[in-house]
Protein backbone atom coordinates (compact mmCIF):
# COMPACT_ATOMS: atom_id res chain seq x y z
CA UNK A 1 0.00 0.00 0.00
CA UNK A 2 2.87 2.45 0.78
CA UNK A 3 4.47 2.64 -2.92
CA UNK A 4 0.81 2.54 -4.21
CA UNK A 5 -0.04 5.55 -2.46
CA UNK A 6 3.00 7.23 -2.34
CA UNK A 7 3.36 7.52 1.17
CA UNK A 8 6.32 8.41 2.93
CA UNK A 9 7.08 8.43 6.86
CA UNK A 10 8.38 11.95 7.44
CA UNK A 11 8.27 11.76 11.46
CA UNK A 12 8.12 9.18 13.99
CA UNK A 13 7.78 10.16 17.75
CA UNK A 14 7.54 8.12 20.97
CA UNK A 15 3.74 7.31 20.70
CA UNK A 16 3.38 9.45 16.93
CA UNK A 17 3.86 9.59 13.50
CA UNK A 18 3.56 11.78 10.24
CA UNK A 19 2.77 10.03 6.75
CA UNK A 20 2.53 11.94 3.87
CA UNK A 21 0.92 10.46 0.68
CA UNK A 22 0.15 11.37 -2.31
CA UNK A 23 -2.72 9.67 -4.00
CA UNK A 24 -3.19 9.87 -7.48
CA UNK A 25 -6.14 10.29 -10.29
CA UNK A 26 -5.39 7.42 -12.13
CA UNK A 27 -5.02 5.12 -9.58
CA UNK A 28 -7.58 6.37 -6.44
CA UNK A 29 -9.63 9.12 -8.31
CA UNK A 30 -13.46 8.65 -8.31
CA UNK A 31 -14.86 11.08 -11.21
CA UNK A 32 -17.81 13.56 -9.66
CA UNK A 33 -19.58 16.17 -11.53
CA UNK A 34 -17.29 19.02 -9.99
CA UNK A 35 -13.89 17.12 -10.75
CA UNK A 36 -11.93 13.97 -9.40
CA UNK A 37 -12.07 13.18 -6.11
CA UNK A 38 -10.22 10.37 -3.95
CA UNK A 39 -12.11 7.38 -3.19
CA UNK A 40 -12.55 7.29 0.50
CA UNK A 41 -10.88 3.75 0.60
CA UNK A 42 -7.61 5.10 -0.35
CA UNK A 43 -8.34 7.64 2.43
CA UNK A 44 -9.34 5.20 4.52
CA UNK A 45 -5.91 3.51 3.83
CA UNK A 46 -3.89 6.44 4.66
CA UNK A 47 -4.82 6.53 8.08
CA UNK A 48 -5.10 2.71 8.38
CA UNK A 49 -1.32 2.66 7.56
CA UNK A 50 -0.57 6.12 9.85
CA UNK A 51 -2.55 4.68 12.77
CA UNK A 52 -0.56 1.07 12.09
CA UNK A 53 2.58 2.89 12.35
CA UNK A 54 2.24 4.77 15.45
CA UNK A 55 1.14 1.86 17.20
CA UNK A 56 4.25 0.13 15.51
CA UNK A 57 6.19 2.88 17.19
CA UNK A 58 5.64 1.45 20.74
CA UNK A 59 5.63 -2.29 20.14
CA UNK A 60 7.55 -4.23 22.27
CA UNK A 61 10.67 -6.44 21.23
CA UNK A 62 9.04 -9.55 18.94
CA UNK A 63 5.84 -7.60 18.45
CA UNK A 64 3.71 -7.06 15.77
CA UNK A 65 0.17 -5.59 14.92
CA UNK A 66 -2.81 -5.79 12.86
CA UNK A 67 -5.90 -3.64 12.85
CA UNK A 68 -8.65 -5.06 15.03
CA UNK A 69 -11.19 -2.14 13.95
CA UNK A 70 -11.03 1.26 11.92
CA UNK A 71 -13.53 3.97 11.92
CA UNK A 72 -13.12 7.30 9.30
CA UNK A 73 -15.13 10.38 9.19
CA UNK A 74 -14.58 11.73 5.95
CA UNK A 75 -15.31 15.75 6.04
CA UNK A 76 -14.49 17.35 2.74
CA UNK A 77 -13.79 15.66 -0.48
CA UNK A 78 -9.29 14.58 -1.22
CA UNK A 79 -8.56 16.20 -4.13
CA UNK A 80 -5.64 14.77 -6.29
CA UNK A 81 -2.77 16.85 -6.81
CA UNK A 82 -2.12 18.08 -3.45
CA UNK A 83 -0.39 15.92 -0.43
CA UNK A 84 -2.08 14.37 1.77
CA UNK A 85 -0.58 14.86 5.63
CA UNK A 86 -1.33 11.79 8.42
CA UNK A 87 -0.79 12.39 11.77
CA UNK A 88 -1.52 9.77 14.11
CA UNK A 89 -1.10 8.86 17.85
CA UNK A 90 -1.33 6.38 20.34
CA UNK A 91 -3.72 7.50 23.29
CA UNK A 92 -3.66 4.30 25.50
CA UNK A 93 -1.71 0.83 25.36
CA UNK A 94 -2.51 -2.03 27.25
CA UNK A 95 -0.59 -5.19 26.65
CA UNK A 96 -2.64 -6.72 23.74
CA UNK A 97 -4.26 -3.44 22.62
CA UNK A 98 -3.71 -0.19 21.35
CA UNK A 99 -6.30 2.61 20.48
CA UNK A 100 -5.29 5.22 18.31
CA UNK A 101 -6.41 8.23 16.47
CA UNK A 102 -5.33 10.29 13.40
CA UNK A 103 -6.25 13.45 11.44
CA UNK A 104 -5.46 13.87 7.76
CA UNK A 105 -5.09 16.87 6.31
CA UNK A 106 -4.80 18.44 2.92
CA UNK A 107 -3.66 21.96 1.93
CA UNK A 108 -4.18 23.08 5.83
CA UNK A 109 -7.67 21.72 6.15
CA UNK A 110 -9.23 18.54 7.98
CA UNK A 111 -10.12 15.89 5.54
CA UNK A 112 -11.08 13.48 7.84
CA UNK A 113 -10.27 11.56 11.36
CA UNK A 114 -9.62 8.47 12.33
CA UNK A 115 -9.46 6.12 15.48
CA UNK A 116 -8.64 2.35 15.43
CA UNK A 117 -8.02 -0.07 17.48
CA UNK A 118 -5.01 -2.23 16.60
CA UNK A 119 -3.83 -5.62 18.39
CA UNK A 120 -0.50 -6.74 19.44
CA UNK A 121 0.59 -10.23 18.35
CA UNK A 122 3.89 -11.61 18.90
CA UNK A 123 6.13 -12.70 16.16
CA UNK A 124 7.05 -16.51 15.79
CA UNK A 125 11.08 -17.38 15.83
CA UNK A 126 11.33 -18.70 12.45
CA UNK A 127 7.99 -17.21 10.91
CA UNK A 128 8.61 -15.36 7.89
CA UNK A 129 5.94 -13.03 6.69
CA UNK A 130 6.10 -13.70 2.96
CA UNK A 131 5.95 -17.15 3.18
CA UNK A 132 4.67 -18.34 6.77
CA UNK A 133 6.50 -20.85 8.73
CA UNK A 134 10.28 -21.73 7.48
CA UNK A 135 10.60 -25.34 6.17
CA UNK A 136 13.13 -27.40 8.30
Amino acid sequence: MYANLDIVVSAVGERDVELIANPSEERHGFPTPAGAIIHGGAVATIADCALACAAMAIAGEGEVCTTADLRVEFFRPTRPGSPVIARAEVRHRTRRLAYCAATLTQDGEVVAEARATLAYLRHEPGFRAETGPESP
